[in-house]
């Protein structure tokens, strides 16, 4: 992360203050007179302040994607009304990309952007995505705020112009380990996408797991590109089968690290009846994913199994989490995926600073750890440690529930950091 420089430090100050007094941190609210003039000495903004945003709109991330595009829009619509009621004369604009939750497709949108003059780029999705952008990004100085990439080993990569809106997977493989104990679990096998985001997860899992007591039985990793699964779906059912058969099947549960193929492996599983009689536990990548609820057949699976997903979220709702929630639903027809409210937040926490000081990566590098400070969004409060990764808050544990006429994901627990607990409703213990 770039040094700040004095003048900086006091352009954000006096930016926070204003903020707090015109629109009150963290929820938008129009000034009753005008905004703050942008600090560093009345700094000039663009006539457009660009952003560009690579989403998973196809892909393995489709549903979480075009949860995140339709927050962004409503962000840039409210920065746009900001901005003219300001008296501010620039306009927000967003170019949003497919990424096919692709890595190659994802450096070739954001060359793109680039060459479009957009500096500054929500996303990507995943961790392997970010991966593969992260040389270009820093050589070209661009600034990237990615709201779910979580692998762990991405940690130290992202220093500089590389922002992560959700904390590293470190905190969520507690998070799992403790839900795991505190229903029983003694025995596991991990069945995980063999990538930078599944095995660091795989790993924090595992090593927590085992701090706590437990045994790893087995792990599966499979290649990310498959379209099918079924030797890994017979493998993991002997592997059950004869921890069932040692064991008994209420301590012995399966970690499924996936995205949206998820469906696919779970819907192989429907074959293999001790599949069902075992927990289930899933993370961020499938936690309120559409592709589960999709199929009576999965997400009853998903019921019968108690399959929790642990997913970064706010501590509790606020007014923000329920503005864009409702904004979400009524466009999309579904609540939704935590992810969503960070990319909110990490939308202002840019157009902020840039107020602050000008459309320029590197100042607003400097300048983003300040404001995010006296920040709390829809996401809640936002403090990043030494490698601009988010600092953990919470966890909600989700699962699919169906409510008589559609199945739908609810947050059935919650993982508190500062404390290392574990609450469930009563009917998940």
């Amino acid at each position: 992360m770039a040094q700040t420089t004095s003048w900086v430090t006091r352009a954000v100050v006096f930016l926070i203050v204003g903020l707090l007094i015109g629109v009150a941190i963290g929820y938008f609210v129009f000034p009753s007179t005008t905004a703050p003039a942008p600090a560093g000495g009345g700094r000039a903004l663009p006539s457009e302040i660009k952003f560009g945003a690579l989403l998973a709109l196809t892909g393995e991330l489709a549903s979480f994607g075009n949860d995140h595009m339709v927050a962004l829009q409503l962000a840039v619509s409210e920065a746009n009304n900001y901005l003219q009621k300001a008296g501010i004369p620039s306009k927000v604009t967003l170019d949003v990309e497919d990424t096919q939750t692709n890595p190659n497709v994802a450096l070739q949108k954001l060359q793109a952007m680039y060459a479009n003059g957009i500096k500054f780029v929500f996303g990507p999705l995943s961790s392997n995505e970010l991966r593969n952008l992260i040389a270009y990004a820093k050589s070209n100085g661009i600034l990237l705020f990615s709201q779910s990439s979580t692998a762990i080993d991405l940690a130290n990569a992202t220093r500089g112009y590389v922002f992560r809106g959700s904390p590293n997977d470190a905190a969520q493989g507690v998070a799992l380990a403790l839900a795991m104990q505190k229903v029983g679990i003694k025995y596991l096998i991990i069945m995980n996408r063999h990538d930078t985001y599944g095995d660091g997860l795989a790993s924090s899992v595992a090593t927590n797991f085992k701090n706590l007591g437990g045994t790893v039985l087995g792990q599966i990793p499979y290649d990310y590109n498959k379209q099918e699964f079924t030797v890994e779906v017979q493998q993991l059912n002997t592997m059950v089968q004869s921890a069932v058969n040692q064991y008994g099947n209420k301590t012995v549960a399966v970690e499924l690290i996936a995205f949206e193929e998820a469906a696919v492996i779970i819907t192989e599983a429907l074959q293999y009846p001790v599949l069902s009689q075992v927990r289930w536990f899933g993370s961020d990548g499938t936690a309120g994913s559409a592709k589960l609820t999709e199929d009576p057949a999965v997400a009853n699976f998903c019921i019968k199994t108690k399959f929790l997903n642990t997913i970064t979220a706010p501590a509790a709702e606020n007014d923000i989490t329920i503005k864009v929630k409702n904004y979400v639903m009524q466009k999309l027809g579904r609540e939704p995926d935590s992810y969503t409210y960070v990319v909110y937040d990490e939308f202002w926490l840019l157009f902020y600073a840039i107020l602050s000081v000008g459309y320029d990566p590197a100042k607003v590098a400097a300048a983003l750890p300040y404001v995010a400070q006296g920040y709390v969004g829809a996401s809640g409060p936002i403090q990043f440690d030494q490698y601009g990764d988010r600092v953990p808050v919470a966890y909600a544990i989700q699962a699919i529930v169906y409510n008589g006429t559609a199945y739908t994901w609810e947050n059935v627990g919650q993982y508190l950091h500062v404390d290392n607990s574990v609450t469930l409703q009563s009917n998940y213990d």
